[in-house]
């Protein structure tokens, strides 16, 4: 059913009838520029990650390069190749 979700800023959904196919997303704080940063998702995917991205936010300074370097079944390892701090958003394909 799609019962099985949550719709919060950091959420999921089960899709039925997709062979246990979850999709995930959320909101995060990566640090100053070089670093990594590393974000539990909501829940862990059973089975594999097939892959994940990452947006960083755009403002006054300029538009943010952040990305996925690494990945788990329970966590993403999110880069923040920009100066200053990120606000990004993430999702998150597997199941």
């Amino acid at each position: 059913t799609w019962d099985s979700h949550s719709t919060t800023a950091d959420g999921y959904q089960k899709l039925p009838g997709a062979g246990g196919l979850i999709m995930q997303w959320g909101f995060a704080f990566a640090n100053n520029g070089a670093s990594t940063g590393i974000f539990a998702m909501p829940i862990t995917f059973p089975n594999a990650i097939f892959g994940a991205w990452a947006n960083g936010l755009n403002n006054s300074v300029g538009t943010y390069n952040c990305s996925v370097t690494a990945q788990t079944t329970s966590t993403l390892n999110i880069f923040n190749g920009q100066p200053a701090p990120c606000n990004l958003y993430w999702y998150a394909i597997g199941y």
